[in-house]
């Protein structure tokens, strides 16, 4: 254990800490092992973002990113992840899939129970009123986690889907955009108005978005932030459609993409897929990829295979009540 990190909890000799900066390299190595062994692509975390992202405004980045370590080696780690009102809080975990059972099973169960008391101690009234609860997701292969998480009382309240599109081969299709929109990049005075787009168009998903204003802006300034693969989209009355875009590891991602509801039944999520595919085409990216609710009921699955991405992997969301008021 680190000299300023602080114990949170044990196994025998495995032990729950808070993470520091110096964690960050291991952080990356873990999530990458794990995403390597059920999707084959790398992670899309790097150092840089990870760094990042533990100073996100109102992040405790000790206690929101814990780690789990094993004769002073990180076998793995928590990632607390919300926004206000907190109905519904994301702790992803990542465990190296290397390690054997026993192992694996006690890291597995150090991280989901730490979720739990630290997502309630992040709830406030609000949300204990909505029968707020803790989610996570594992790549449906995971076997192992999956079952200690099914041991632990929680249950599958959906799917989420990695769709993905091979960019070497012919050139994307131009975007088709309405007569009555412009387009405009992502800049740190424009991020106000596209946190407004999406938190309208996060309306109809399941549980809260998990970003907000001060976190888009620390996103954009990132150094993956792809500008070209970004844009704000208006019409006569203001802001109506937004996608970020980025490169990790070679490879282009989709961050965010959402349209208010009245613009919706316009063509807009497609033509700024489009854009964000054909500028990343452009700039050397041969894959693209994006996470998708499986069960969208915005139709927005639809919209990204009419682009030719295909699912290539499927993530279990795995949820659990949190204690009420």
């Amino acid at each position: 254990m680190t000299s300023t990190s602080i114990e949170l909890a044990r196994r025998g000799e495995i032990v729950l800490r808070t993470s520091t900066e110096q964690d960050v390299p291991a952080l990356v190595r873990v999530r990458d092992a794990v995403t390597h062994t059920f999707s084959g692509r790398p992670t899309p975390l790097t150092p840089a973002l990870v760094a990042l992202e533990r100073g996100f405004p109102g992040r405790d980045p000790e206690r929101d990113i814990p780690v789990v370590e094993a004769d002073g080696v990180v076998i793995g780690a928590g990632n607390f992840y919300a926004a206000a009102p907190y109905s519904e809080l994301f702790f992803g975990v990542s465990i190296d899939p290397a390690l054997d059972d026993s192992l694996h099973r006690a890291s597995t169960e150090l991280l989901l129970e730490y979720a739990v008391r630290r997502c309630t101690e992040r709830l406030d009234g609000m949300a204990q009123e909505r029968g707020g609860r803790v989610v996570t997701d594992v790549f449906a292969d995971d076997r192992r986690t999956a079952a200690v998480t099914r041991g632990l009382g929680w249950s599958v309240v959906g799917h989420a889907w990695e769709m993905a599109k091979d960019l070497s081969g012919e050139p994307v299709p131009s975007p088709e955009w309405p007569s009555d929109v412009t387009v405009a990049r992502i800049t740190p005075e424009r991020v106000g108005a596209v946190n407004e787009v999406f938190a309208e168009a996060f309306l109809d998903h399941v549980g809260d978005m998990h970003v907000d204003v001060d976190m888009l802006a620390a996103i954009q300034r990132d150094d993956g932030f792809h500008h070209g693969a970004s844009c704000l989209v208006s019409d006569s009355e203001g802001p109506v459609a937004a996608l970020m875009g980025s490169i990790r590891s070679g490879i282009g991602h989709v961050d965010l993409v959402g349209v208010r509801r009245r613009a919706r039944r316009r063509g807009l999520a497609s033509a700024m897929l489009r854009h964000a595919l054909g500028n990343l085409r452009a700039d050397g990216v041969s894959w693209a990829v994006l996470e998708v609710d499986a069960e969208s009921v915005t139709g927005a699955t639809r919209v990204y295979e009419s682009a030719g991405m295909v699912a290539v992997t499927t993530m279990d969301v795995w949820g659990l009540p949190l204690p009420g008021p």
